[in-house]
């Protein structure tokens, strides 16, 4: 097996959706799950861990694109950013099937029951502004942000799109100036009955 030296990314062909956010590859044999990508597309990944039987990796370029890749989200999550929003480069009806087909997989495996699984969206449809809490770390300059994916490390935030408008509107949120290594609940009601 090819074992890539650190740091050079490889060149997958892009299987199915996994459980967590990511879709399966196989690079020389080796299972390689991967991050910020879709079934179909062709990508140039980093390896980011390797485990005895599988590796992991995101996504540093596509080369091939799926015809549901749009404009992340929140550029923040993206590769190397905070965890969190893990399909927001999926379009939303393709992520809901993305979810539908991971819990049928999983409902099969685990339960043996096959069945249909139809993901509904919630509030507008485009998953945004739906958190009515977010949790918060300050870095060592005082930035509020979130965990970098897999990592102990804080990514300062400029923005939380995921949040409801009520947390989004804070006035200063972002601005720093909090005790280095603070933690912040930001919480708003919802308005749901």
């Amino acid at each position: 097996m090819a074992v890539p030296p650190s740091g050079d990314p490889i060149t997958l062909e892009v299987g199915p959706w996994g459980n967590g956010g990511f879709c399966v590859a196989r690079h020389d044999g080796m299972v390689v799950f991967v991050t910020h990508t879709l079934p179909g597309e062709v990508v140039r990944a980093e390896v980011t861990e390797k485990a005895k039987r599988y590796w992991r990796a995101r996504t540093v370029e596509v080369l091939q694109a799926s015809p549901d890749r749009v404009e992340p989200v929140w550029p923040e999550a993206g590769p190397g950013g905070v965890g969190g929003c893990d399909l927001g480069h999926v379009a939303p009806a393709a992520a809901r099937r993305a979810k539908a087909e991971v819990i049928a997989s999983q409902l099969a495996h685990l339960g043996r029951v096959e069945v249909a699984v139809t993901v509904e969206p919630v509030g507008d449809g485009s998953a945004l502004g739906w958190r009515t809490s977010i949790d918060l770390t300050a870095d060592g300059a005082g930035r509020l942000g979130m965990f970098q994916a897999r990592s102990g490390q804080v990514v300062p935030l400029r923005t939380m799109p995921l949040a409801v408008p009520a947390i989004q509107d804070l006035a200063g949120l972002f601005e720093g100036g909090f005790p280095a290594h603070c933690r912040v609940r930001a919480v708003a009601p919802s308005d749901e009955p």
